[in-house]
């Protein structure tokens, strides 16, 4: 261990309240009583999720409310994969002035300032020794519980103030620079949706209205039959939730028995279309390449398109047609919304000339190139920022004491 850091525990350094127990119907909405932080405030990735936010008239106690910047724990995690259990969470500027309170679901950590920084703090959680501590120790099966009073024996290396601060301002300049890339990638999707929506709200003269059926062939896929599994004619299939919006996931498929014949049926060829019967209603994603030995479950609809009809120009109609709820008419909703085969085929469609179809889809794609651009630099910069997180928080890395000057022009 470098000069100057010790190791120590996270019960030194902090002192630790739990919230408030409630019920639902103790939670109002819309706004009566005080913003009230609980775990549907946090998302998967350990961020603050403003919709997630309710509010409370009840009894509190002085030390169930918190402020904004102060950090809060999540103890609570209805995950298997145990994504936010012991995940911080900074309370944010926008409450403020609102005096929020806090659930049983999370833990508020109150650092002592003359040995760490809060900031500081809420980095060394979100590192990989703090998460496999978190993790190792929790109880539950479908809801998993941090075991809290552990939580103060945590072990890490503490670096002096100085040192705290440097690690924190260089994290921060990549968050920022995720941050940017991100909201680079929601304008370019902004802009998507508009454009779609400018292109096919307003069809020309020249366009013409059909049912689809009438411009495409389309099927459901093979019924799922664990029983016939043999470990003999069994192929990889898509699943409804293999098929994402312009994206096919191809990746670890399931498997079950196809003989001759269902080969030749539920083939999926270069140029097919699939859409997604359940889940989210329409979901589509078309065929790039042949798919050589992978076929599709019933809960997709596989479409080929006429010559009438650009297989993405209909993956472009069908997400504006979720989005203006168009879809709604033509999903039967007993229980679970579907799209049946007979509904798909009677959806109508507004088309134009096959010319400006490509037109459209390739200045659509254009901007989806964008998008994925920007965030596959964005998902690759988060790597890197894990990368860099560890090597700070190891003291292996040390950032020069010149940096100080720069952290004082700033």
């Amino acid at each position: 261990m470098r000069e100057g850091w010790v190791e120590t525990t996270l019960g030194h350094i902090a002192t630790f309240d739990r919230g408030i127990s409630y019920r639902s119907e103790d939670l109002e909405e819309p706004e009566i009583g005080r913003p009230f932080l609980n775990l549907k405030s946090m998302d998967r990735g350990g961020g603050f999720r403003p919709d997630g936010i309710k509010w409370y008239s009840g009894p509190v106690k002085p030390n169930q409310l918190t402020r904004s910047g102060e950090l809060l724990v999540c103890c609570t995690d209805l995950t298997k994969e145990k994504a936010i259990l012991g995940y911080p969470l900074l309370v944010p500027e926008s409450l403020s002035g609102d005096q929020p309170c806090y659930s049983l679901d999370l833990m508020k950590v109150t650092v002592n300032e003359l040995r760490a920084m809060k900031e500081f703090i809420f980095l060394m959680l979100q590192g990989a020794s703090a998460r496999d501590f978190m993790r190792s120790h929790s109880s539950g099966t479908t809801v998993m519980h941090l075991k809290v009073k552990e939580v103060p024996n945590f072990i890490f290396a503490l670096p002096p103030l100085a040192e705290q601060r440097r690690i924190v301002d260089v994290i921060e300049s990549v968050d920022n620079y995720i941050t940017a890339l991100e909201t680079r990638a929601e304008t370019a999707r902004t802009a998507r949706s508009a454009l779609l929506h400018d292109f096919l709200s307003n069809p020309g003269p020249d366009w013409t209205k059909k049912p689809l059926g009438e411009v495409s062939r389309s099927r459901l896929g093979k019924m799922l039959n664990k029983s016939m599994k043999t470990g003999v004619s069994e192929y990889p299939y898509v699943r409804n939730s293999d098929v994402q919006w312009d994206f096919i996931n191809t990746a670890e498929l399931n498997t079950m028995y196809f003989s001759e014949n269902d080969r030749d049926e539920f083939d999926l060829l270069a140029g097919d279309v699939l859409i997604c019967e359940g889940g989210e209603v329409g979901r589509t994603a078309v065929v790039e390449n042949d798919l050589e030995r992978i076929f599709f479950q019933k809960a997709i609809h596989r479409v080929r398109c006429g010559s009438e009809l650009f297989p993405r120009f209909l993956m472009h109609f069908m997400r504006f047609a979720a989005d203006t709820g168009r879809l709604a008419d033509y999903s039967s909703a007993q229980t679970i919304s579907h799209l049946t085969g007979e509904k798909l085929r009677l959806l109508p469609i507004d088309l134009p000339s096959i010319e400006f179809q490509e037109e459209i889809v390739d200045s659509l794609d254009a901007i989806t190139r964008t998008e994925k651009k920007l965030n596959g630099l964005a998902s690759k910069v988060q790597n890197l920022r894990a990368a860099l997180l560890s090597d700070l928080l190891s003291g292996n890395h040390e950032i020069p004491t010149s940096y100080d000057q720069l952290l004082g022009a700033a």
